[in-house]
């Protein structure tokens, strides 16, 4: 996972800089690789519609891929956002929230994380959801995170 603020502004630039290459056209590869299905670019929801221009975080669209691309340095948080990612989005609107995770379908909260992942995040937010790795019952809004293979 990729932030897509000042930071990957910085690296579009020296990317732009090194194949000489304007900053607009990295942006528009970023567009056909998320047409070609190799990464997915997120807004959250209010900006959706600069998201050609600007997407706040580019994820990798398939979780295998973490393994093909630097199998020796994958990180669990990123695996984990990316499959729960690569699940929802499949039949429905995902976006990022400003505190949690994702928005889906501008309905429900969701939080990822690891089994001892709290609930400061998601608090008080109206139908959140946390889906926790490396639990095998979930008791409430704490829900294992293997659930959402079932939903492809």
């Amino acid at each position: 996972m990729v932030v897509i603020t000042k930071k990957l502004l910085i690296l579009v630039d020296e990317i732009s800089q090194k194949t000489e290459l304007h900053r607009q056209t990295i942006l528009q590869y970023l567009q056909y690789l998320e047409k070609a299905r190799m990464i997915k670019l997120l807004n959250q929801p209010e900006r959706y519609i600069s998201r050609l221009q600007k997407p706040d975080k580019v994820f990798l669209d398939n979780p295998n891929l973490f393994f093909v691309l630097n199998p020796e340095r994958v990180n669990t948080g990123s695996l984990r956002e990316t499959f729960a990612l690569s699940q929802l989005s499949v039949k429905h609107e995902v976006h990022l929230h400003d505190k949690a995770d994702f928005t889906v379908d501008n309905k429900y909260v969701i939080e990822i994380g690891g089994k001892n992942k709290d609930q400061k995040q998601i608090m008080g937010q109206k139908n959140s959801f946390l889906f926790v790795d490396d639990i095998e019952i979930g008791h409430k809004n704490r829900i294992p995170l293997w659930l959402l293979g079932f939903l492809y």
